[in-house]
């Protein structure tokens, strides 16, 4: 007898969002994915794994496995269940293993509690009639995966004490009977205690912003770091400067002045290295990170040069601590200099980088409209494929960025601002270039193309990240996929708050594409023809014009009263060159009708909103001048 079967297991999101890094968030979804592929490789001994596809080795496993096998499903399912949770332990246990403290009982009390009651796990099972057409099974099936998911039984865990400053649902790792305050010095003194901590665990605590660590927390801290000086994955600083430090070095090399600023850069780094040790065991305490050069994609005749083996962070302030007040910054002058001789060429470094979020469109009809089990399979592949192009192209040197998780139609990624309106337009094309022999029917039994909704924001390095993170959801499920999904959601954070934000299709049927807009667009609205007050009041007038007709249902004349404002606002600045007022008005009428044009496409009017042009252009005028400081 053969079963449907479906597996999961969780925290996914949460564990993922868990981040005060972004090695923290990469980390978490890497564990995640080493994960899904123990259950892969257990339910492939035991039968047929119809999703996901395993393939390019750049792409995560999703936390849903589809498979048939003719064994008993409760077995199966323990087995899954049993090969999973060992292996989670595995991880975890192997990471801390070199702790000084890991034997001690308390503690490893504290490391069997939070293991045994992290992970959850869901799965269901359906008999299936008909070996020819397994969509009624498949049906079932979801709709008790669903059931099942929803009813689960969450286990109660009493965490007491002080909390991990990551994982904050559960207790730090400390001796029994600590208040908070010595919790916190515990952990400050890392690198104090005797026998001495291995060097790869002291550099992972920032013991400075009040780190500690539970037992989940500190192993994802410490996963897939290889060895004692780097970070495997890039922080938003080393994301935000990638181009900028990319054109520093080429234009280092005819610039004789810039080259010596960069080398006496270097040679300062070099040399609070050296003195690193003595620092720790004396009252001075700092740490100088290195970095992978290789951890953000750049341009291969540089990827070599010492300057990119330096954190990035040190291009805007390095604090060393001298007791516990005072502060001073021992690389100040050399930072000026290096900043002061690369300003008239490439400008100050970024302070910004570009956070992308997306996810496929009614997948769970897509899946449905799948009558056989190889409609299934290439369903796979073909979600695996979008996934592999989607890393090769955020982590190309033409975009400079890197993927947190790629699997199935879920990607998450960083980038520097210039280059992410682009990745978020190409993923959307590659989306359905992928997934361009798969359709469902829709409400009214329309068919409908597979396609992909992305959010992209972009906040300052120093943004809090679990926050971003919480906003970043937010933003694909609240404004990208609202009405009828299928859209790109922009939001532009300027300190604490939202700047701009617009919610817009990537293209239209007669070839227009945002991106290639955008980069004309950009000069024009970016130079001081316009202001900022300029385009924020064509916004509050169009948004004026909004209301009006909203309060008059079946009132006529919006669409050419709105192009009669925004072409009158735009074309009389006083410093606007005719040739520049002739690109203006083209370029103004080109989106507008892209719009219309979607618009009709959709049957709806979700980018008819009469201030639609103005809040493009201000999260335009944002990206452009966030990208070249």
């Amino acid at each position: 007898m053969t079963h449907l079967i479906k597996f999961s297991f969780g925290p996914v999101q949460d564990f993922i969002a868990a981040a005060r890094k972004l090695e923290d968030l990469w980390a978490g979804s890497q564990m995640l994915s080493a994960l899904m592929e123990r259950a892969h490789e257990i339910l492939e001994n035991k039968g047929q794994v119809i999703y996901p596809a395993k393939g390019a080795k750049n792409v995560n496993l999703p936390n849903i496995l589809l498979a048939e096998s003719n064994s008993d499903p409760q077995k199966m399912a323990e087995e899954v269940v049993e090969g999973v949770q060992s292996h989670f332990e595995e991880i975890i246990r192997g990471q801390l293993r070199d702790l000084p403290f890991y034997r001690d009982c308390w503690i490893r009390g504290i490391i069997d509690r939070q293991l045994k009651g992290f992970l959850d796990f869901t799965w269901s099972a359906m008999k299936i009639e008909d070996e020819k057409n397994i969509s009624g099974a498949l049906e079932e099936l979801n709709a008790r995966f669903d059931a099942a998911k929803r009813t689960r039984i969450f286990r109660q865990q009493e965490e007491p004490g002080p909390k991990c400053t990551l994982q904050p649902d559960l207790s730090v790792l400390a001796p029994p009977g600590k208040a908070d305050h010595e919790v916190k010095w515990f952990w400050r003194d890392l690198g104090k205690h005797t026998p001495p901590f291995p060097r790869k665990i002291v550099r992972a605590v920032r013991s400075d912003k009040g780190e500690r660590f539970s037992a989940i927390g500190f192993a994802k801290r410490l996963y897939l770091r290889n060895d004692d000086f780097t970070s495997p994955f890039p922080s938003t600083y080393s994301v935000a400067t990638a181009f900028w430090r990319y054109r520093l070095l080429k234009e280092a090399v005819s610039d004789i002045a810039l080259d010596k600023a960069i080398k006496d850069f270097i040679s300062r780094l070099k040399d609070l290295k050296k003195l690193e040790p003595k620092a720790e065991n004396g009252d001075t305490t700092y740490v100088i990170e290195r970095v992978d050069p290789n951890a953000v994609p750049c341009i291969n005749a540089f990827n070599r040069h010492d300057f990119l083996r330096w954190e990035p962070q040190y291009l805007t302030g390095t604090e060393v601590k001298v007791g516990e007040s005072d502060a001073y910054d021992p690389l100040a002058e050399v930072r000026k200099n290096l900043v002061n001789a690369a300003k008239d060429g490439i400008g100050t470094p970024p302070g910004h980088f570009a956070l992308l979020l997306a996810d496929g469109d009614s997948m769970g009809r897509i899946v449905d409209a799948c009558g056989h089990r190889d409609d299934l399979v290439k369903l796979s592949k073909a979600l695996n494929s979008f996934a592999s192009e989607a890393v090769k192209f955020i982590e190309s040197e033409e975009t400079c960025g890197r993927a947190i998780y790629a699997g199935g139609d879920d990607v998450m990624a960083v980038c520097p601002v210039e280059s992410s309106l682009k990745a978020a337009c190409t993923w959307r094309r590659l989306y359905r270039k992928s997934l361009e022999n798969f359709t469902f029917k829709d409400d009214d039994e329309k068919e409908q193309p597979a396609t992909l909704s992305v959010a992209l924001l972009i906040a300052s390095v120093k943004y809090p990240l679990n926050r971003l993170l919480r906003e970043a959801h937010s933003a694909l499920d609240e404004r990208a996929k609202a009405c009828d999904k299928d859209a790109l959601a922009l939001i532009v954070y300027k300190g604490d708050s939202e700047a701009a934000s617009v919610v817009l299709p990537s293209q239209d049927e007669n070839g227009w594409t945002l991106y290639r807009w955008a980069e004309v667009v950009a000069e024009l609205v970016a130079s001081k023809t316009f202001s900022s007050s300029s385009m924020y009041g064509l916004k509050n007038q169009l948004e004026t014009v909004e209301e009006s007709y909203c309060a008059t249902p079946g009132k006529n004349g919006k669409k050419d009263l709105v192009r009669s404002i925004a072409l009158a606002r735009l074309l009389t600045s006083r410093d606007l060159s005719e040739d520049n007022a002739a690109d203006i008005k083209k370029h103004a009428e080109e989106f507008l009708d892209a719009m219309e044009l979607q618009s009709a496409a959709r049957g709806n009017d979700r980018f008819l909103q009469a201030d639609i042009l103005a809040r493009t252009l201000i999260v335009i005028r944002h990206i452009r001048r966030l990208s070249c400081l």
